[in-house]
């Protein structure tokens, strides 16, 4: 596995927890992504990568920063789709964040930058950031 892979497939929020405890591993014969949670050995897709982060080791609110300590998914702490669904937005890992369930539901199928800008310009700046770190990787 390259460098370049780890790099590409890793979160933009990477610096953060429990993003960080996200590891990509390979892509499988269909060219999905796989990841690795903690020191798990079973792979999983981004969106069950997630879900393995926050049962494991809790998160906070992308949103509003609020603390959701280790816990199931459900409507009290959500994964949130910063690009909607309907506006094409896949369970990639880059486009997967945790929100809780207040935020979650007043953001509902807006786009992050609409939602709330100041948040959703940190993010950019932290997707800028990654892709980077992918350039200067492919130029080294």
């Amino acid at each position: 596995m390259s460098m370049l892979n780890r790099i590409v497939a890793a979160h933009p929020l990477a610096s953060q927890e429990p993003y960080n405890r996200i590891k990509f591993s390979r892509v499988d014969g269909n060219g999905t992504p796989l990841y690795k949670v903690g020191h798990d050995k079973k792979e999983l897709g981004a969106a069950a990568a997630l879900r393995s982060a926050l049962e494991k080791y809790g998160a906070k609110c992308f949103h509003c920063e609020k603390h959701m300590p280790k816990q199931r998914l459900s409507q009290d702490c959500t994964r949130d789709h910063l690009r909607p669904k309907k506006d094409g937005g896949g369970d990639y890992l880059h486009n997967l964040v945790f929100a809780c369930g207040d935020c979650n539901r007043r953001k509902g199928s807006v786009d992050l930058i609409s939602f709330r800008p100041e948040v959703g310009g940190k993010y950019l700046k932290a997707l800028d950031e990654h892709i980077e770190r992918c350039l200067k990787h492919l130029g080294s």
